[in-house]
């Protein structure tokens, strides 16, 4: 069920529910706010045998900003009528893994945690870098002279409007995919950037809303212009990055004023 979908066509998925044609229903949290009652009322009255959250450390990380109907989803789980809850992510520290089990209402829950190890992918930091711009460029320009996939995640929408008119001026585009995008132009971009669509992208220029349920298995080179607030957002992002197990690289651009600047919103980097 998605915003794209006209009501004749939800509302048919929705009635194809109760006789059982359907095992799964991938909804975002959002549809169970606002002007989507009904919705919830005919949900409810069917009883889903699971509630499962992915993207699950929104309810604690980005949760009050990004998406605050994450912190409400232990609501909507009882308004369901209490279904068993399974909750997923790539990225949570002890912390807020217990914020998750706190906010879903399932303290004693069962905690399942695996490894994070990205072997196939090389880290590389360069510190205290004054020709960033030029850098990042010249890092692109490269990638795409030897036909790999490049990413730069980028904090501010100032910042990315720069990055991406620098390699432009060298006659290569790299757009730039931000929260204020036209719906329409982020699926654009990310189907290009996937290799689905025409003409195709090699490289993008993001802010952290780019990963949000983005699977992309052959990018080869992922960039941070800055240092990430905590460890989480960092496996996250560069955890693009050879994704089908081949060898890829991620580049940390830093410096120690920078890294002192973000370690003020976040003390887990040393933890």
């Amino acid at each position: 069920m998605n915003s794209d979908l006209s009501s004749e066509e939800k509302w048919g998925r929705l009635k194809l529910l109760a006789p059982g044609c359907f095992k799964f229903l991938y909804l975002a949290s959002e549809r169970f706010f606002g002007a989507n009652g009904r919705e919830l009322a005919l949900l409810r009255a069917l009883r889903p045998a699971d509630h499962m959250v992915d993207e699950a450390h929104c309810v604690d990380q980005w949760g009050r900003d990004f998406r605050p109907e994450y912190e409400r989803l232990g609501e909507i789980r009882k308004r369901l009528g209490d279904p068993p809850v399974l909750a997923f992510t790539a990225t949570t520290g002890r912390r807020t893994q217990a914020c998750i089990l706190s906010s879903l209402g399932v303290i004693e829950a069962e905690v399942s945690v695996h490894g994070a190890s990205r072997p196939n992918v090389s880290l590389r930091r360069r510190v205290s870098l004054q020709a960033r711009l030029g850098f990042v460029a010249d890092l692109l320009s490269l990638a795409e002279t030897v036909g790999v996939k490049a990413m730069v995640f980028i904090p501010t929408r100032k910042g990315g409007d720069a990055l991406s008119a620098a390699p432009a001026a060298e006659g290569v585009t790299t757009p730039f995919y931000h929260g204020q995008l036209p719906a329409p132009e982020k699926q654009d971009l990310l189907q290009r950037f996937g290799g689905h669509l025409e003409p195709k992208l090699s490289r993008i220029i993001c802010t952290n809303v780019f990963g949000m349920g983005v699977d992309i298995p052959d990018v080869r080179l992922v960039i941070h212009w800055q240092h990430p607030a905590s460890p989480e957002d960092y496996l996250q992002e560069f955890g693009h990055a050879g994704r089908d197990g081949r060898r890829s690289v991620a580049v940390l651009l830093t410096d120690e004023k920078r890294k002192a600047r973000r370690s003020s919103f976040s003390t887990s980097w040393q933890d």
